[in-house]
């Protein structure tokens, strides 16, 4: 099986409003390519909480857990959605001190939310669906 990951903004589009009676995107023309499946995101995502799910996907998906092993795409998706939605600050502080690359864009963040966030996302940053259900999978 060929799975197809496009982590960028709105990569599950299609082109709805120039040609409405087909659907033509990145996710069809992968799927006309070959792959079994596409993940994308259907609106502008966050660089952070796209790290965290992207990086607990690829996990679920190769490694799985110790129960299940390797998950299929759907079902790794999923739990990873659920996962970073569940993150609590520390935990994604922790996540990002693994991953040298996001510390810059984690101190940007914790700066600009700092005091602002209601008192749910206080504790769980990512709970809101905009940080984790914009993605989707076609196929498979």
């Amino acid at each position: 099986m060929r799975l197809v990951v496009l982590s960028a903004c709105q990569t599950a589009l299609t082109e709805f409003e120039r040609i409405p009676d087909e659907a033509i995107g990145l996710p069809a023309g992968f799927l006309h390519a070959g792959a079994a499946g596409v993940v994308g995101a259907l609106w502008p995502v966050n660089d952070l909480s796209t790290a965290v799910l992207m990086s607990t996907f690829y996990r679920l998906l190769i490694v799985g857990t110790p129960e299940d092993g390797p998950l299929p795409p759907a079902e790794a998706l999923r739990r990873a959605q659920r996962a970073t939605a569940r993150m609590s600050r520390d935990e994604i502080r922790t996540f990002v001190g693994s991953m040298a690359s996001l510390q810059r864009a984690f101190r940007r963040w914790a700066g600009s939310t700092r005091g602002a966030a209601p008192p749910a996302e206080a504790t769980k940053p990512f709970s809101h669906p905009y940080y984790w259900a914009g993605f989707t999978l076609t196929g498979c």
